[in-house]
C-alpha cells in the first residue's frame, strides 16, 4: 500500500473514532473508553464536512493506477463514506430515527470484555454514563417529533426500557461480576458508578418518557419508498442497477425451491404425516436445562471437525459455550460474541446459550427448551460456529484490509452465515437426517420471507405489518405472536433482507467462480478465496475474485 493512501486511510479512522468512540471502543480501541459520540447538532454538521472531506481526498487517487490492495480498500473506503453520508444527508436519522441513539445506553462492553481490570473499567463506566444525561437531552432536541414514525418509537421505547430494568440493579450485577470474575471494584469506584447510573436511569427515562408523549404527534411513515430503499441497498450494500421487481421474483423463486426441497424432506420421514405434526416431533427432541451447554458444547466439535471439508479452520481456538450473561438475555437466546476487529487484550470468543429461568413454570421452561431442539441447535451451532460467523471472524482477523474487516457488510456476515447451512448439508453433514433437513431449511424460509416482507413493506404504499405476519406463518411456519414480531422488525430494520439477499449474491458468486474455472476448483478453494477478503459487499468482492465479471451478468 502506498504511504500517501495509507496515511489518508488512518487519517479517516481516527476521525470515524472520534466521531464514533462507542464504535470504535466496542471495535477494540480501548483508548476510546469513558468516551460517547456528541449528539449536538453542529456536531453532527461537522461529521457531514469530514466525510465529505474524506471523500473528495479519495477522489484524488487515480484508481486505476493503484495496486490491486489499494484497489479494494479504495471501494471500501468509498463505501463506508457514502453509507455513513446516506444516513446522515438522506435518511437524516438523527432527526427521524430515535433508535439511532440507543448505541451509548448500551454498556455491556465495560463489564463482560476483561480488556482491563475490573475496577478501571466500572471507573471508565462511570465516566461514560456521567455523559448520557446530556447526550439523551440534546437528542430530544434534535428530532423532529412528526417526522418520526410510531413504529420506531415502540422499538426504541421497549430498548430504553430495558436498559432501565437493567440500570435498576447495576449493583447487583456488579457484585455477580466480582465474584464470576475474581476481581474486586474499590468502594470509591462503585459509589461514583451508582451515582452516575442513577443520573443515567433519569435521563433515559424521561427519553424514553418523551418519545412516548411524541406519539400522538409522531405520524410518519415507516415506509422508506423505492428510492430510498434502493438508495439504502446501493450506499450500504453496493447493489445497484436492479430492480425491486428483480429482487422479489429472485427471493420468491428461492423461496419455491427451498419450500419443495422442505416438503421432499417431510415425505421421506413419513409421508402419512403433515409437515406441522413433524416439525412438533422435531420440537419435542431437546435437550435437558441441565445438558444443554454440554450439548452445545458437543456439537460445536462435530460441526468444526466436519466443516474442514469445505473450508480451512485457521486456528484450533474454541469459542467458549456459556450462559448468556444477564444483560444480553432480553436480547437473544444463543448468539457468537466475538473481538472486535482491533481488539489485542480481551480476546475470548463466548458462545451465549440462554438457559431458562429457575422461576418459571415446567411448561414456560419446555416452550423455551424446544427452541434448543437438537436438530435446531445443531444448524443453529452451524451459522453461529462452524463455518459460520464464528470461523468468519478467525478468517477476518487474518484478513489484510482493514476497511473490510473494521466495516463489514451486513449482507456478507449474515448471508455467508446463512448460505453455509446449505452449503454443509450439500457437503453431506448429517447426510439421510431429513429432521436436520427440516430444521435447517425452516431457517431458510425464515430469511426468504424476512426479504419479501421488507421489500414489500418500504416499497408499496399498502403492504400491512399484518400481511407479513401472514406469510410468516404461512412459509416459515411460525406462531402467530413470533410471526407478528418478525414482521414488525421489518418496519424498523428494512436491512433484514440482507440475510436472504447475501446468500443469493453469495450463490450466484460461487456459480460464476466455478464457472470461469470450469469447475476444477473446490468449494475449499472458493471459500477460503471469499473468506480472504474479510466481509466487503458481495458486488465489490466479484470485481476481484472474477476474471471476466461484466461476462457473468447481474450479481442476482
Amino acid at each position: 500500500m502506498s504511504e500517501s493512501f495509507q496515511s489518508l486511510i488512518e487519517q479517516f479512522l481516527r476521525g470515524w473514532a472520534a466521531f464514533n468512540p462507542t464504535s470504535a471502543f466496542r471495535e477494540g480501541w480501548r483508548e476510546y473508553a469513558g468516551q460517547i459520540p456528541s449528539s449536538n447538532i453542529g456536531r453532527i454538521k461537522n461529521n457531514i464536512y469530514f466525510l465529505e472531506l474524506m471523500r473528495k481526498n479519495l477522489k484524488q487517487f487515480p484508481y486505476e493506477s493503484l495496486s490491486e490492495t489499494d484497489k479494494l480498500e479504495y471501494l471500501l473506503f468509498e463505501n463506508k463514506i457514502e453509507n455513513d453520508l446516506f444516513d446522515l444527508n438522506i435518511l437524516k436519522s438523527y432527526q427521524t430515527n430515535p433508535l439511532s441513539y440507543t448505541g451509548p445506553a448500551f454498556i455491556f462492553d465495560y463489564l463482560i470484555k476483561k480488556y482491563a481490570p475490573l475496577n478501571q473499567r466500572i471507573r471508565e463506566l462511570a465516566i461514560h454514563l456521567e455523559q448520557l444525561p446530556e447526550y439523551y437531552n440534546q437528542a430530544k432536541n434534535n428530532l423532529v417529533k412528526e417526522k418520526i414514525a410510531p413504529e420506531l418509537i415502540e422499538m426504541t421505547t421497549l430498548m430504553m426500557d430495558g436498559m432501565v430494568s437493567f440500570l435498576d440493579g447495576l449493583n447487583e450485577e456488579l457484585e455477580v461480576l466480582e465474584n464470576e470474575q475474581q476481581d474486586q471494584i474499590l468502594e470509591e469506584t462503585r459509589n461514583l458508578v451508582l451515582e452516575n447510573a442513577a443520573n443515567a436511569n433519569k435521563a433515559l427515562k424521561d427519553f424514553s418518557q418523551f418519545l412516548k408523549e411524541s406519539l400522538s404527534i409522531a405520524k410518519a411513515s415507516f415506509r422508506l419508498g423505492k428510492e430510498k430503499y434502493l438508495g439504502m441497498l446501493q450506499a450500504s450494500e453496493r447493489v445497484d442497477n436492479i430492480s425491486i421487481e428483480k429482487l422479489l421474483r429472485v427471493c420468491q423463486e428461492n423461496l419455491e425451491h427451498n419450500l419443495k426441497e422442505f416438503e421432499d424432506a417431510a415425505k421421506k420421514i413419513d409421508s402419512n404425516k403433515s409437515s406441522d405434526e413433524l416439525i412438533k416431533e422435531i420440537k419435542n427432541d431437546y435437550p435437558k436445562k441441565e445438558t444443554l451447554i454440554q450439548d452445545t458444547q458437543n456439537m460445536l466439535e462435530t460441526a468444526k471437525e466436519y466443516c474442514r471439508n469445505i473450508v480451512t479452520v485457521p486456528s484450533e481456538i474454541m469459542p467458549k459455550v456459556i450462559i448468556t450473561p444477564k444483560p444480553f438475555r432480553p436480547f437473544a437466546f444463543a448468539a457468537m460474541d466475538t473481538p472486535g476487529a482491533l481488539e489485542k487484550v480481551a480476546t475470548d470468543s463466548y458462545y451465549y446459550i440462554t438457559p431458562p429461568e429457575d422461576d418459571w413454570s415446567e411448561e414456560q421452561q419446555k416452550e423455551w427448551l424446544q427452541v434448543f431442539n437438537y436438530k435446531g441447535l445443531m444448524d443453529i451451532t452451524v451459522h453461529e460456529a462452524f463455518p459460520g460467523h464464528y470461523l468468519h471472524f478467525l478468517h477476518n482477523q487474518k484478513s489484510e484490509f482493514i476497511m473490510s474487516k473494521l466495516f463489514g457488510a451486513y449482507h456478507f456476515w449474515e448471508g455467508y452465515a446463512l448460505h453455509v447451512e446449505e452449503a454443509m448439508w450439500e457437503a453431506g453433514f448429517n447426510s439421510g437426517d431429513y429432521r436436520y433437513r427440516m430444521a435447517q431449511l425452516l431457517e431458510t424460509l425464515l430469511r426468504n420471507v424476512r426479504m419479501i416482507v421488507s421489500i414489500k413493506l418500504h416499497t408499496t404504499e399498502d403492504y400491512s405489518v399484518e400481511e407479513g405476519t401472514e406469510l410468516f406463518m404461512k412459509y416459515a411456519y411460525l406462531g402467530r405472536k413470533p410471526a407478528e414480531t418478525e414482521a414488525k422488525r421489518g418496519t424498523y430494520d428494512p436491512g433484514y433482507l440482507n440475510y436472504c439477499l447475501g446468500k443469493l449474491m453469495i450463490e450466484k458468486l460461487k456459480r460464476d467462480y466455478l464457472e470461469e474455472n470450469n469447475n476444477e476448483v473446490t468449494d475449499k478453494n472458493f471459500y477460503n478465496k471469499l473468506l480472504s477478503y474479510g466481509a466487503p459487499p458481495i458486488p465489490i468482492i466479484r470485481k476481484f475474485m472474477l476474471k471476466n465479471e461484466s461476462k457473468h451478468g447481474e450479481i442476482l
